[in-house]
């Protein structure tokens, strides 16, 4: 557990904070970068982690990182985007977004084969404002010097690993590590992602306070089953807490939770577990950051 009671003598000792943890957080990943640049025989990264653990700006980092040293081409793929159309799920008898079923897998292994053996493929886009894959696909040549990473909350599913070639494939697990005891009140790792998942969601994916909290227990529910049992497979582990994502964060959480029947009481819980903890303003978050993902 992190104990963090920052105060501010205002903002350039939040910029200096700020600045701080991004650097903790970005040598992670770039450190990770120059080891696997070392091995000439990956061509697929696979990032996984829980909901809203920060493997999209992970992904770019790494790309950079591994384009500057080396000239690595990177490819990034979202596994996400390889979802069946909402409807689809729906129509199930037991609907669920988090298990392999989720996503159309045998057109996934079309693309992997497809990669691996240095071919054109055409790359599937998912619309969540919509629920529906996009009429246009993107055609992927691989690079001879080329990685492809798959990210996603999949990446480390048995389904998805048992068709990657083990010599050729590294995963990475990403993850807010540690509970944090802040300004008097206890927020668990899962707590933190909730709140980054309810912002995100809530400015990006049309969904209300109300969908994104009727889809938690599925989420956690598949964390325990599917990711963390597989984590400790994972050859390099990334930490994305960043602290200071509290300060920012209040704001965008009591913001969005009005005062109705259904959002009262959530919003009353998190009244009372920030009433301590000092704003920080929102644009002083870099555009680099892996917590604009989000915020935006």
């Amino acid at each position: 557990m992190v104990i963090y009671d920052k105060r501010f003598n205002g903002i350039s000792e939040m910029e200096s904070f700020i600045s701080e943890r991004e650097n903790i957080y970005c040598e992670q990943v770039k450190t990770i970068a120059k080891l696997i640049a070392q091995d000439k025989r990956i061509k697929i990264i696979t990032l996984c982690g829980p909901s809203c653990a920060g493997k999209t700006t992970s992904s770019y980092i790494l790309e950079k990182t591994l384009e500057a040293i080396s000239g690595i081409d990177l490819k990034i793929i979202s596994i996400d985007d390889f979802f069946k159309n909402r409807d689809e799920v729906e129509n199930q008898k037991n609907p669920d977004y988090e298990t392999i079923a989720s996503i159309d897998f045998d057109y996934f292994k079309v693309c992997v084969n497809n990669i691996l053996e240095g071919k054109e493929t055409k790359i599937p886009s998912f619309d969540f404002v919509t629920g529906c894959r996009k009429e246009e696909y993107e055609t992927y040549i691989p690079h001879e010097k080329g990685i492809v990473v798959f990210e996603g909350i999949q990446a480390m599913y048995p389904e998805i690993t048992a068709i990657l070639p083990s010599e050729q494939a590294v995963s990475i697990y990403i993850d807010i590590l540690e509970d944090v005891y802040a300004y008097g009140n206890l927020f668990t790792r899962r707590e933190l992602r909730l709140f980054r998942r309810l912002v995100r969601d809530f400015q990006f994916r049309d969904a209300t306070v109300e969908k994104t909290m009727s889809l938690w227990k599925n989420v956690v529910l598949n964390e325990k089953q599917n990711i963390y049992p597989y984590s400790f497979g994972a050859k390099y582990t990334i930490n994305s807490s960043l602290l200071y994502e509290l300060n920012v964060i209040k704001k965008y959480l009591l913001d969005m939770l009005e005062y109705n029947s259904e959002t009262l009481a959530l919003r009353n819980e998190i009244e009372q577990k920030f009433r301590n903890i000092p704003e920080i303003p929102a644009e002083l978050v870099p555009e680099n950051s892996v917590f604009k993902e989000f915020i935006g």
